[in-house]
C-alpha cells in the first residue's frame, strides 16, 4: 500500500477509509513496537508500563489477529511487561524472536547468540567509562545493550558516545546504532526488525498477496520494518511521534493515546475482513 510517499504521511486516524478498502476480504497481521507506541516513554525504563485500556486493547487485538511484539527490549522483559500468552514476541531490535508466547525454545530463532558474552563484557566496560556522568544509565537486553542518555546533560552527551564509541573500536564485532535519546550496541549482523518482519510472515504463514501487515512503531529501528513494507509494495506502516522526522512508514499518529485508538479501530474491521 503507498497511500502516501516517505516525508508525506498523513495521521491514521483521519485514513480509516483507505484501511478498511486495503483490508477488505484481507487478513491483517498487527506488529507493534512498546516503548513509545504501546507504553510511554519514562524517566526510568524499568517503570514503562502500558495502560490497563491499553493492555485490554492489545489483548482483544491479538485474539483478533495474528500479532507481534517487535521491540529493542529483550523478550524476557517484554513477558513481564505485557504478561500476554497470544502473542509473538521479539525482543533486541529482532534479534531474538519467540514464536511461541510462552517459553519454548523449540519455537525460538535467535540471531548471533555467540554475541552474547562480547555484549556482557561491553557492559561492565560501560559501566567504569560512564560511571562518572551523571544521568547516563545502561540496560541489559540480551543481544543488545542500550546506552540511555535522556537526563545526561548537553555538554556530556558527546562523552557518552565517546565511550560507546570505544567498545566498538576495541570489539570490531559489536556495531553502534541511534535510538531516541539512546545508543544502542548490537553484534555486526546484517538483520534488523525489517529482516524480522519478513521472517514473522513467512514462519507464520502470512506471506501472501492475502494478507495485510500493519506495523506500529516510533523508534528509529522501526523504520527498517517500514522501508520492507514498502519493498514488499503492500502492508502499512505507521510511525509513532513528532511530525518533524523523517519516515518511510505509510502514515503518522501522534502519541500513544492515538495508537490505542487506532487498535480499536482495527478491531472494528473485524467483521469485514478475511478470517485469520
Amino acid at each position: 500500500m503507498a497511500d502516501a510517499d516517505a516525508g508525506e504521511q498523513p495521521n491514521a486516524l483521519e485514513a480509516m477509509d483507505s484501511l478498511r478498502l486495503a483490508a477488505d476480504g484481507k487478513r491483517i497481521a498487527v506488529f507493534l513496537d512498546y516503548d513509545g507506541t504501546l507504553a510511554p516513554i519514562v524517566a526510568d525504563p524499568s517503570r514503562a508500563f502500558m495502560s490497563a485500556s491499553m493492555k485490554d486493547v492489545v489483548a482483544a487485538v491479538a485474539h483478533a489477529f495474528p500479532t507481534a511484539i517487535v521491540s529493542g527490549r529483550s523478550v524476557e522483559k517484554l513477558r513481564t511487561f505485557i504478561g500476554l500468552k497470544e502473542l509473538v514476541y521479539v525482543g533486541s531490535h529482532g534479534l531474538d524472536i519467540r514464536l511461541n508466547g510462552e517459553a519454548d525454545a523449540a519455537e525460538e530463532h535467535i540471531v548471533a547468540p555467540e554475541a552474547r558474552p562480547r555484549l556482557e563484557a561491553a557492559l561492565c566496560e560501560l559501566a567504569g567509562r560512564l560511571d562518572d556522568i551523571a544521568g547516563a544509565t545502561l540496560e541489559d537486553n540480551h543481544l543488545c545493550v542500550s546506552v540511555h542518555y535522556r537526563h545526561v546533560a548537553e555538554e556530556r552527551r558527546g562523552d557518552v558516545e565517546a565511550a560507546v564509541d570505544a567498545i566498538c573500536e576495541a570489539d570490531p564485532g559489536l556495531v553502534k546504532k541511534r535510538g531516541l535519546l539512546v545508543w544502542e550496541l548490537r553484534p555486526r549482523v546484517e538483520w534488523g526488525k525489517g529482516h524480522a518482519l519478513a521472517f514473522l510472515l513467512e514462519a507464520l504463514g502470512l506471506d501472501d498477496e492475502g494478507v495485510l501487515p500493519v506495523y506500529l512503531g516510533d523508534d528509529v529501528s522501526d523504520e527498517d520494518a517500514f522501508a520492507r513494507l514498502r519493498s514488499l509494495g503492500r502492508g502499512i506502516g505507521v510511525c509513532v511521534g513528532p511530525t518533524s522526522r523523517d519516515t518511510a512508514a505509510h502514515y503518522r499518529l501522534a502519541d500513544v493515546g492515538d495508537v490505542e485508538r487506532y487498535l480499536r479501530a482495527l478491531l472494528d474491521l473485524k467483521g469485514s475482513v478475511a478470517a485469520t
